[in-house]
């Protein structure tokens, strides 16, 4: 899906908001609450992703656990023919 202008105003406003460009009423006023709350919400949830333990992650619903397994369990390795 392609960002329309507005997808860019806003995103450009809650950047400078974000850099102390613009004080929290000024973006409020320009963008409304829910967006503000709602852009704050993702922005803290992504940066809160960037700072999670990469050791552990799942595979088709199941964790690997420090365990060296670097494949995925339902790929079947026999050759045929």
């Amino acid at each position: 899906m392609a960002l329309t202008h507005d997808d860019i105003e806003t995103i450009r406003l809650y950047e400078r908001y974000d850099r102390g460009e613009l004080t929290e009423r000024e973006a409020r006023n320009a963008l409304g609450n829910e967006i503000i709350d709602g852009l704050a919400e993702e922005a803290a949830a992504f940066r809160a992703a960037t700072k999670r333990d990469t050791a552990e992650l799942l595979v088709d619903g199941e964790a690997l656990q420090n365990s060296g397994e670097t494949e995925r369990p339902d790929q079947d390795h026999s050759e045929s023919g």
